[in-house]
């Protein structure tokens, strides 16, 4: 009984894996860059770091959160910002792969949204089939055991079965 239920929870942590595998994977994936990417703009002297000069207006409408912003349609890791008046000056690292990441994920979810279809005519077709169930004929009880020798037991428990052949009903 308790084999039955860790079976079928079994099944249903796969079907949900399935389903949500990809999601699961983005948000780890984009842990792990966001760490990696940290880890470079700790380590980085500011002069190899990307200068970016912007007004103040616009630097608050590019930033996202923890350190990010977008810029020219392109993701930044600021490691340091100094300001002057009017205007910012970001010191930071382009994240293509936090881009790509997130690229990957829109156009996912944009296929998903697109796709209005339904299934295939031919998967339709294929389930809407009828089959004809063939007739079993009860087998015949074996005979005593002292007419059958031990090599040819086995023939006597094996069922005869007539069955008719499982076949698509005749369109009309």
């Amino acid at each position: 009984m308790i084999a039955k239920k860790l079976f079928s929870l079994f099944l249903v942590a796969i079907l949900l894996l399935h389903l949500a595998g990809f999601y699961i994977y983005f948000v780890v994936r984009l842990g792990e860059i966001r760490m990696n990417q940290r880890e470079a703009l700790a380590h980085l002297p500011v002069e190899q770091l990307e200068a970016i000069v912007m007004p103040r207006a616009s630097f608050r409408a590019a930033w996202m959160e923890e350190r990010e912003m977008e810029w020219q349609d392109r993701m930044y890791d600021i490691g340091r910002v100094e300001a002057s008046g009017e205007w910012i000056t970001v010191y930071g690292l382009e994240d293509k792969d936090e881009e790509n990441l997130l690229s990957m994920l829109s156009a996912v979810v944009r296929m998903s949204t697109q796709d209005t279809s339904s299934a295939p005519t031919s998967v339709t077709q294929f389930f809407s089939l009828e089959y004809l169930v063939g007739q079993v004929d009860q087998p015949n009880p074996p005979p005593p055991h002292n007419a059958v020798s031990q090599r040819s037991l086995y023939l006597f428990f094996a069922p005869e079965v007539d069955l008719l052949p499982v076949t698509p009903p005749p369109r009309s």
